[in-house]
């Protein structure tokens, strides 16, 4: 069960670090919606596991001395909707949605949450799938699109993306199309107008483009490793914890001597899931290594 949660976990992480704030953000607050009807149906068949999730992260959704397995489902929207919004038939349109892949795997499910806004003419049955992958690592999936140009078009464009846009050189879009301009003719393949070209272009991921063409520009941009703070939600108790330092506002007086002995600092642990104090440490010593040892050192013995 412990490794069926950590591939859960690793799962719904590889999802999220894929997309842009934007689109992260999005996928939580839709996951969010739907999650406590999940959680509801796996209590319904007897899951112990599902109770106490509901209870941690949603027990604002029942009132006083309500018993979660006792919730109906239809009673349960009702409540999503009046603490977070939104309408029963956009809940059960995200349920269904996840709901098509949640049987293979929980990313696969996260997945059908993102939205399709900007990937192109979904509705069309003439969509074909462009994938944009890594310039060095062809196994690593930067961007799908969709588009309405024939297989060896679109084998062409997606080559003179990923060699000579994808790269520190920043060739410009004009230039992108020169090269698949001569590349078409050379196969006696229709040219591909620079406006499609353009817009496809546009509606690579921000966040790839920038890291492949920009590298110093995404590190200030996306890195938050400079914050010391995890780039992902906590998605359980105990899953993050953030630790910080500082010196508290007042003095020490020596209870013998009377004199002032120095102002003391106080460490402290925080659960980012349930934004609890998860350990304490006051002490005279300034912020270390040590510090955090001696603050977490009682929770591991």
């Amino acid at each position: 069960m412990k490794l069926e949660k950590q591939q859960e976990k690793k799962s719904y992480d590889n999802v999220l670090a894929k997309l842009d704030p934007k689109k992260r953000d999005e996928v939580s607050k839709r996951f969010d919606l739907i999650q406590p009807l999940i959680l509801l149906e796996k209590i319904k068949n007897g899951n112990i596991q599902a109770v106490s999730k509901f209870n941690d992260k949603y027990k604002e959704l029942l009132h006083e001395d309500e018993e979660v397995f006792k919730l109906k489902q239809e009673e349960l929207i009702s409540k999503i909707v009046k603490k977070f919004g939104g309408s029963r038939a956009t809940i059960m349109h995200i349920l269904a949605n996840y709901r098509k892949y949640e049987d293979a795997s929980i990313s696969r499910g996260l997945e059908r949450l993102i939205s399709n806004k900007g990937k192109g003419y979904t509705g069309r049955k003439d969509n074909k799938v462009m994938t944009i992958c890594h310039p060095e690592r062809q196994e690593i999936v930067l961007d799908t699109i969709l588009v309405r140009l024939t297989d060896k078009q679109i084998e062409i464009l997606k080559e003179s993306l990923e060699r000579d846009y994808l790269n520190k050189y920043r060739v410009s879009k004009a230039t992108i199309h020169r090269l698949v301009e001569r590349r078409c003719a050379k196969v006696n393949e229709a040219e591909v107008k620079y406006s499609t070209i353009s817009d496809i272009i546009d509606r690579i991921d921000k966040q790839a483009v920038e890291r492949l063409r920009n590298i110093n520009k995404a590190k200030t941009i996306y890195d938050e490793v400079a914050r010391g703070y995890a780039n992902r939600e906590a998605i359980y108790r105990l899953d993050i914890i953030q630790m910080d330092h500082t010196r508290l506002d007042m003095q020490v007086i020596d209870d013998v001597t009377g004199l002032v002995i120095d102002r003391p600092w106080i460490t402290l642990g925080i659960d980012v899931f349930s934004r609890g104090v998860w350990c304490l440490y006051l002490s005279h010593e300034n912020p270390s290594i040590n510090v955090v040892r001696k603050a977490i050192l009682p929770y591991f013995i």
